[in-house]
């Protein structure tokens, strides 16, 4: 948080104008599903609701600031890894049934934010929160199309009730809590998540002037990259 306060600052300063803050879908869920307790006891989504506003504050009256709330985005990035790696590790590694929850999730590729990013720009105002969604994906599509990509049949993909599968994030979260260690967002609090329909407007896309795109084929030419670039052969 401290760090884009700064940034928008010194931005404000030099006499920028228009500012792009590329936040995460999580704050609008915050705000419309307060069950799930993102403003509460979670503190990645509510770091991000609190990122947005002190860079909302920063330019007042002098520059105006939008917040792109981004969900999965898919695409390559020269000499970066995709963070999609680690679904494609965890699907290679197991054997049998490959366990998802029923939900889903607004996803984008790495071109339509760029176009965000001008669109907030040239048509965004002060103060606009913009969740974007150029596809509705659903994690069982997801992750068969992991299984696909590390070779296995993608029919292992199979979707589990969340009262089945919560016990298990429960324990996980209590082991965590015993080590030390505190997650973003609590392992339960993320099972509930991932058991709805994250999905957001795709009319946020026509504010922008996002142009649609293929984010099924964006997902599979990332997972094959990954597969494709072991990290023992390219070092990142």
């Amino acid at each position: 948080m401290l760090p884009t306060q700064r940034v928008a600052r010194l931005a404000r300063q030099s006499g920028v104008q228009k500012f792009v803050l590329y936040g995460s879908y999580t704050a609008q869920w915050a705000e419309e599903w307060p069950d799930l307790g993102y403003r509460t006891r979670n503190g990645y989504p509510r770091t991000r609701l609190m990122q947005e506003e002190v860079a909302c504050l920063e330019g007042a009256g002098e520059m105006d600031v939008m917040t792109l709330r981004l969900p999965y985005i898919f695409g390559t990035v020269p000499n970066q890894r995709p963070l999609w790696q680690m679904f494609l590790d965890m699907v290679a590694g197991q054997e049998g049934p490959a366990a998802v929850l029923g939900g889903s999730t607004s996803s984008v590729t790495v071109r339509q934010v760029a176009q965000a990013a001008v669109g907030a720009m040239e048509h965004g105002e002060h103060e606009g929160r913009y969740p974007i969604n150029g596809y509705d994906l659903s994690y069982l599509e997801f992750q068969q199309m992991c299984l696909a990509a590390v070779g296995r049949d993608p029919q292992d993909a199979v979707v589990v009730p969340l009262e089945v599968m919560l016990p298990g994030y429960e324990a996980a979260q209590e082991q965590s809590t015993a080590a030390g260690v505190e997650h973003g967002i609590h392992l339960p609090d993320s099972a509930r998540f991932q058991a709805r329909d994250a999905v957001s407007d795709p009319a946020v896309c026509a504010v922008l002037g996002i142009e649609p795109d293929d984010v099924p084929a964006a997902i599979r030419e990332t997972l094959t990259w990954c597969v494709d670039h072991p990290r023992e052969t390219t070092g990142y």
